[in-house]
């Protein structure tokens, strides 16, 4: 091969492997000979022995792996033992053709014995590590063996930095055999992700492997599938993940010999998924057949077959097959008793399945013994620390399972009192309540990612919308405001903890001064400790005793990071005692704190949906009122409607009053005397994020007077508006940096009148990243993009420059534009952006609904940067703005989750030192973008604030000929604070 710098024997050895690993065996045992025979044939007197034989070597270890592994021959691994004798004796001890046979060694091993595959892997590894030039394909290879290894010894740690080794030997230039290297690199990857519980990774990673691994044996594609769908498990997508599991099953079923272990692997999955969303039918199906398979061969270990009997009683419970239900957990509390020391971690899954059992035969109260139970299994001191955890058992799963139980018992203390009406019931439930809620407070400060605080609101939801019905029930009771007041504030922290959380630490953090070097090195050790404990819980979990050695190790690291970390965070405090006033423990949240911030004419409506009910706080600075509304059925389709309208079709107004007055009265009204001449601060809750409030219409619609748009009496003429995502972060403290000059404003403007068009940028962000969407389509060129920036910037410089026009635009360093090229992601990166109080960016925005969510902005891309701003690119901003525009399509679109509210790119801004946002719900017209954010702009400039700049610039176009539809103006809403 030319220009390659490889012998002809060697290309037909690379080809040899790459056809080995893809599984295309036709004409691979010729091919083999063929390049044995040439490297045979090569003349002594001017190749030496060592080139000659080691090609040979290699050759001949390429064709006894492919006995082995194709043609299943049983003497393949004897006949490589004695090729590899032979080897030794003509091959100097460091020759890379042994490397070969080492690699293969270790491949073979990896399946059966890990400390073989260890042990011949090192071999290899010390073989390539000392030639010059090593065979690419046999050192990645052997990095994956070791990577493997420490995986199934649950050493993450190491099997990650083997990894990234075998990415470091990929060549620069990727051939078809690196590409499938690289895939296979990234599978291994995804399962380490896996391990880390870093979930969107691993679904990423297994996404890639597959497009770059091409088709597979039926088996091989199970398998992934398998991993797959135990990924989307993860990240709670269980529709997706039972469908997953379902074709690894049938792919299964297909081969001529199906796989019993991943038979039972993939049922056992799919039932577990079953049973997690509530289909105990299903879920009885599938873990009956994998019980009555796992019985039939003894070579399964009791405590699966123990895991298995839990998990269908607790469906048989579902199913009120009760006596077969406690058959079951009769024969898993003998195996426990005779296993497990009482306070071992394994007893919490027994309890909690009892108490469901209890439960289902009517006796809460037993219930409530086993859930007692359950707890105590993670605490040091039930009675006198209600949430200190048992060092022993200090994992995020069984920290997770003492939440549900929390929840589970609260809920069992509420239903008690529903039962009975005794008092004290109520009482117990409430205490269970703020128990919880201090856990829930030790969780989220523990927590470094922000996917765990995320899914920590998940669960936590359950506890604060059971502490609102507890509250609610008590107010009910004695009419007490202090009850009503207790429901609020349960329903306030409920919402956007992980925002707050990271708002708090980023200002005290910003407000303090810390340099940023020292911030990322805090990151990095509490990376390392997050890391560190995953694996010490995992080598825990094994319970075996070869771990000892390898447990004391990691505690001792542990321990001396952590030492570390303390005495760095001791020196910082010390350095900035701003930070360490501001950054203590949080606080709960309180309505006086609130009415101290609220000004006298301002109101706060919170919503709050708890299953079929929508609960709708009224706050001011003197009053706390409550209203509720059936939140399933007639309403959602009048949500409906009403979405349809907002931004529908230009000349149907009567619908649009129609379903704006309906909507108005369900959710306005009842506090329409309180709110009147108020400044609203709206907090919204599921779908009424997508909806503008400021279209809804105040009063029946007269069908003679209406004749346009303009001639309805929308929210907007009464009230300005605002949006919030908790009332909590509406009181938060006030020690901030102070904000720049007034004057200061920064624009970017790309237009897109060159280059690639920004739904290419796209797709191509999209594919890196593992997501897919049917359709990418983003936007086109942004013809008045620019005025509409230039526009803005002249007015800022008229109002601050004193200087000429012309003159301002060459010598102000107040304001500065970006436009075309030099509106690039890497340029946005490099701006000092803390200098500025308004940030500008007029561009496209998308969103799509990907299995994994897909949304961000679109910038110019060059050769370090893609062009796309996604979450991750916004946190690394660093924002000190009174007020970033996003004047773009969607920009307040993102995935709805509970506890957190609407997560996307809008709230990641928030996260970077935003005070405020004005973001769009659906997408807008580039002309009338252009007008409001004029109007809008110089309404600031005139000294309104941001609510009152908004309503007036919307009232100008409300009265205008052209935009008076609230397709143009009804979508931009302001959030923050």
């Amino acid at each position: 091969m030319e220009g390659t710098g490889l012998t002809p024997g060697d290309s037909m050895l690379a080809v040899a492997m790459l056809r080995l690993k893809k599984r295309k065996t036709e004409g691979l045992d010729s091919l083999i000979q063929t390049a044995t025979t040439w490297f045979v044939a090569l003349d002594s007197n001017t190749v030496s022995d060592s080139a000659r034989l080691g090609g040979y070597f290699q050759g001949e270890a390429l064709r006894i792996e492919y006995d082995r592994r194709y043609r299943r021959k049983v003497d393949a691994v004897a006949a490589m033992d004695s090729l590899l004798r032979i080897a030794r004796r003509k091959l100097r001890a460091d020759h890379p053709a042994l490397a070969t046979f080492y690699f293969f060694k270790g491949l073979y091993w990896s399946g059966t014995s890990q400390d073989s595959s260890v042990f011949y892997s090192h071999r290899a590894l010390k073989i390539l590590e000392k030639t010059p030039k090593p065979n690419s394909d046999v050192l990645i290879g052997t990095h994956l063996n070791l990577g493997r290894a420490a995986y199934f010894d649950s050493d993450l740690l190491r099997g990650m930095y083997h990894v990234e080794k075998a990415l470091e030997a990929l060549p620069d230039r990727i051939s078809a055999v690196d590409s499938l290297n690289l895939g296979v690199i990234l599978n291994m990857k995804a399962i380490l992700h896996f391990g880390f519980q870093e979930y969107e990774e691993a679904a990423a990673g297994f996404e890639r492997f597959r497009e770059l691994s091409g088709p597979a044996s039926p088996f091989l594609e199970a398998n992934y599938k398998i991993n797959l769908a135990n990924v989307y498990a993860k990240m709670h997508n269980w529709e997706r993940a039972i469908a997953i599991n379902r074709e690894a099953l049938a792919l299964n079923s297909s081969l001529p010999s199906p796989s019993g272990d991943l038979e039972i692997l993939g049922k056992y999955n799919t039932g577990y998924y079953y049973l997690l969303t509530d289909r105990f039918d299903s879920a009885a199906v599938y873990l009956g057949e994998v019980l009555a398979k796992r019985l039939e061969r003894p070579d399964y270990q009791p405590q699966f077959i123990s895991y298995n009997r839990q998990n269908l009683a607790r469906a048989y419970v579902g199913l009120n097959r009760l006596p077969e239900a406690r058959k079951l957990l009769d024969q898993v509390t003998s195996f426990f008793r005779s296993t497990f020391p009482p306070f071992h971690p394994e007893w919490i899954y027994y309890h909690n399945a009892m108490s469901r059992y209890e439960l289902a035969m009517g006796n809460p109260e037993k219930a409530l013994e086993h859930i007692q139970q359950a707890i105590n299994n993670t605490l040091r001191d039930p009675a006198g620390h209600p949430v200190t955890f048992n060092p022993g058992v200090d994992a995020i799963l069984l920290k997770d399972f003492c939440l549900e139980d929390w929840v589970e018992k609260s809920q069992l203390q509420l239903a008690l009192f529903e039962k009975t009406s005794q008092g004290k019931w109520l009482d117990e439930c409430l205490k269970s309540i703020d128990a919880a809620v201090l856990l829930i407070d030790q969780m989220r400060s523990a927590y470094q990612y922000q996917r765990f605080k995320q899914a920590l609101g998940d669960n936590a939801v359950r506890i604060y919308r059971t502490g609102v019905k507890a509250a609610l029930r008590r107010w009910q009771r004695s009419g007490e405001v202090a009850d009503l007041e207790r429901a609020f504030q349960y329903a306030t922290e409920s919402k956007a903890g992980m925002l707050l959380d990271m708002q708090r630490e980023y200002h005290a953090r910003r407000y303090a001064g810390i340099p940023d070097s020292l911030l990322q090195r805090e990151e990095n050790w509490q990376n390392r400790i997050w890391r560190m404990e995953t694996n010490l819980q995992m080598l825990l979990g094994r319970g075996e005793e070869n771990v000892r050695d390898q447990v004391g190790a990691l505690e001792d690291s542990l321990h001396n990071l952590r030492v570390r970390l303390s005495a760095f965070k001791r020196k910082t405090r010390d350095s900035f005692p701003r930070y360490q006033a501001f950054s203590g423990e949080p606080q709960r949240f309180s309505l006086r704190k609130l009415r101290d911030h609220l000004a006298e004419d301002a109101a706060v409506l919170d919503f709050s949906v708890d299953g079929d009910s929508l609960r709708i706080f009224a706050v001011t600075a003197d009053s706390l009122k409550l209203a509720s509304v059936e939140w399933a059925g007639p309403f959602q389709e009048l949500l409906s409607d009403f979405q349809e309208a907002q931004a529908g079709e230009k000349s149907d107004f009567k619908n649009l009053a129609d379903a704006g007055y309906r909507l108005y009265q369900k959710t306005i009204f009842p506090f329409e005397k309180l709110i009147a001449g108020k400044r609203l601060i709206v907090i919204p809750d599921r779908q009424l994020y997508q909806i503008s409030f400021a279209a809804l219409v105040t009063a029946p619609p007269d069908p003679v007077g209406v004749r346009s748009f303009g001639d309805l009496p929308f929210l907007i003429r009464r009230n300005s508006l605002r949006y919030g995502y908790s009332a909590e972060l509406l009181a938060g403290e006030e020690q901030q940096n102070p904000l720049p000059p007034p004057g200061r404003f920064l624009a970017y403007a790309p237009g897109f009148t060159e280059g690639l068009p920004p739904d290419t940028l796209i797709l191509e962000a999209m594919m890196n990243a593992g997501a897919v969407a049917a359709e990418v389509s983003g936007g086109g060129p942004l013809p008045y993009s620019r005025e509409e920036v230039e526009t803005i910037r002249d007015h800022f410089l008229a109002q601050n420059s004193g200087l000429p026009l012309w003159l301002a635009r060459w010598f102000s360093r107040d304001t500065h534009l970006r436009i075309g090229r030099q509106a690039s992601e890497s340029h946005l990166f490099e701006e000092d952006l803390s200098r500025y109080r308004y940030v500008h960016l007029s561009t496209h925005g998308f969103f799509y609904e990907t299995p994994i969510p897909f949304a961000g902005f679109v910038l110019y891309d060059d050769a370090r940067n893609d062009g796309v701003l996604l979450p991750p690119d916004i946190y690394r901003l660093k924002l000190n703005a009174e007020l970033v525009v996003l004047s773009a399509c969607q920009t307040g679109r993102g995935t709805w989750s509970d506890g957190e509210g609407l997560v996307g790119p809008a709230q990641a801004f928030l996260q970077s030192g935003a005070r405020n946002l004005l973001v769009t719900l659906w997408q807008t017209e580039n002309r009338s973008a252009r007008d409001l954010m004029v109007t809008f702009y110089d309404q600031i400039l005139s000294g309104e604030t941001l609510a009152e700049a908004l309503r007036n610039a919307q009232l100008k176009m409300l009265d205008s000929e052209d935009f008076q539809h609230p397709l143009y103006w009804a979508p931009y809403v302001l959030v923050g604070r």
